[in-house]
């Protein structure tokens, strides 16, 4: 789920913009056995399972295992991709009020690097948008295997405790080329890099959950304390490689011996400590108080074996948030915030100083609406979100970051969700953004300039309509368009990313134990870039593709 707004007091030290949250799907008490298959363009294939059930006759202890292979190839050739997902999930009712939830998440992605899509004086290639100017054997590798707990216990109907704690072990490795700079006989040179980190994270969270009154006041109340230890281990090396054409290329084999120079040898040691409050006021019906802090303590230690050089610092901040909401009806309310917050961010300037923690502060203002029984929400927002200490690539080495001193971004965001009539479903957002630097630390980046792969207008339209009754009952169709605008693709303003327009559509048909379904992504072949990298590279956008699936459920 996509959760906007700030979140900090309730998700740990996150921005105040907003966040996805990852919700595990439960066990079921019923049993439950579920597969999906999917193929579509490029050789995309794919097949899921979930399955879940009792594991006893009292139904008090239960499982759930979600998995998934896939194996697709990509439109930009020589290109694969194969990654598989295990999940178990484990419920056991300790008793009447008590819950232990124990689950694990098994998880490898290794693809084809792709370095993008070249472009010279702020025009792409020839062909560009299919020419691959990597090697079929650069790959990137990345391994997340995750494990963890929940206790959860409810002493009556307003208060409950929740114990949890889990561990994270993730490991990047990539063989990459950067692309340095195009030569007058139609090549460009080459870096083969390789990069390895390998990052252990901890988390404890204990959590009380509580409703009372005052008076005529109605009290929600979260209170929790938070622990978090993370070690990070990056090593980086690379040396000058062949060039290649980016009007024929032609591949090579992949080196046996090929001597790289160490340029990145880093041991991160961070932990936090955590300590928050949030208080959910009702003075009535129609006026809510939203009361919240969180306290941070961050200890970051860092060894650059590189430049021999140890930092070790401590970092506290508080970082409060309030909101009010007046509802002069029930199914309309006014809402205004202010939060935020504190992210603390490993890694080092090209000269060995360690990043200081990102600092933000957002104001948000607005009305929702909903219509048809709650059937239709709408909402509008005004918000300045201002963030200092974020990181940029470093202009005079792009292998680094800088920090900006102050980024502040105003927008307006609109949205209607939900369902017209029972069958007709629609989703609409339009978003304006002006995003700038107002405050710099380096004089490559002054005051007034516009952010990199930032548009300032964004748009989407989504509608399906479901037949629900009739011969052919369950059968659905729709689609969607979406818009970007225009947008700088760094800094320095010397690239141009332009406008696009996509368009989706689908079909699918349902019955009790079964469905299938088409999905066409980019119906008319749009040649789009959603960014770029350094001064000659953009990432490019998925061509069209069609997507079949078969799913079964019993």
């Amino acid at each position: 789920e996509i959760l906007k707004g700030p979140a900090s007091v309730l998700y740990g030290a996150v921005e105040p913009g907003g966040i996805i949250n990852f919700i595990t799907k439960p066990t079921l008490y019923t049993p439950r056995y579920g597969a999906t298959i999917r193929y579509g363009s490029y050789d995309y294939k794919q097949a899921s399972i979930d399955i879940s059930g009792p594991l006893n006759a009292k139904k008090t202890i239960r499982y759930r295992l979600n998995g998934m292979y896939e194996d697709a190839d990509k439109f930009r050739k020589p290109q694969n991709s194969k990654r598989y997902d295990i999940t178990p999930v484990i419920d056991i009712d300790l008793g009447r009020k008590t819950t232990l939830n124990i689950d694990a998440d098994i998880f490898r992605d290794k693809r084809t690097q792709d370095p993008g899509v070249l472009h010279i004086n702020n025009e792409v290639i020839d062909n560009g948008f299919k020419t691959f100017l990597g090697e079929p054997w650069a790959y990137g590798k990345f391994t997340n295997n995750s494990v963890g707990f929940q206790l959860t216990h409810r002493f009556n109907q307003n208060w409950s405790f929740r114990s949890s704690a889990r561990q994270y072990f993730t490991h990047e490795d990539r063989l990459y080329f950067q692309m340095k700079t195009p030569q007058k006989d139609s090549t460009i040179t080459r870096r083969l890099a390789h990069w390895d980190a390998k990052i252990n994270y901890t988390n404890v969270l204990e959590e009380l959950n509580g409703s009372f009154k005052t008076g005529f006041i109605q009290h929600k109340v979260i209170a929790g304390l938070e622990y978090g230890w993370l070690t990070n281990r990056r090593k980086v090396k690379g040396n000058m490689y062949t060039p290649i054409s980016y009007v024929h290329p032609e591949y090579s084999e992949k080196p046996v011996d090929f001597e790289m120079e160490q340029s990145t040898d880093l041991r991160i040691t961070q932990r936090t400590y955590a300590i928050y409050l949030q208080d959910q006021v009702s003075f009535s019906a129609q006026w809510k108080l939203l009361l919240g802090a969180r306290a941070d303590w961050v200890n970051d230690k860092q060894d650059n074996y590189i430049k021999d050089k140890k930092t070790d610092e401590n970092n506290f901040a508080i970082s409060p948030r309030v909101g009010l909401v007046y509802l002069p009806m029930p199914d309309l309310s006014l809402y205004a915030t202010y939060s935020q917050s504190f992210v603390p961010q490993s890694g080092q300037t090209k000269d060995g100083e360690a990043f200081d923690p990102i600092t933000s502060k957002q104001w948000e203002a607005g009305v929702k609406k909903s219509f048809f029984n709650d059937r239709l929400s709408t909402s509008l927002a005004f918000y300045t979100l201002s963030k200092t200490n974020l990181p940029t690539i470093d202009p005079e080495d792009e292998e680094y970051k800088i920090l900006i001193g102050k980024q502040t971004s105003k927008g307006i965001e609109l949205s209607v969700n939900g369902e017209i009539t029972p069958s007709w479903s629609v989703a609409f957002n339009y978003a304006y953004t002006h995003a700038e630097v107002t405050k710099t630390n380096d004089e490559t980046y002054p005051v007034g300039t516009q952010l990199a792969n930032i548009s300032p207008s964004q748009f989407n339209l989504w509608t399906s309509y479901l037949i629900r009754k009739g011969p052919v009952k369950g059968l659905s169709f729709g689609g969607g368009w979406y818009f970007q605008g225009k947008s700088y693709g760094n800094m320095a303003h010397t690239i141009d990313l332009d406008a696009y327009h996509l368009v989706d559509c689908f079909v699918a048909y349902k019955r009790s134990f079964y469905k299938i379904s088409a999905n066409l992504k980019n119906v008319f072949n749009q040649e789009y870039y959603t960014g770029s990298q350094g001064n000659y590279l953009l990432f490019p956008g998925s061509a069209r593709m069609l997507m079949v699936m078969l799913a079964v459920n019993f």
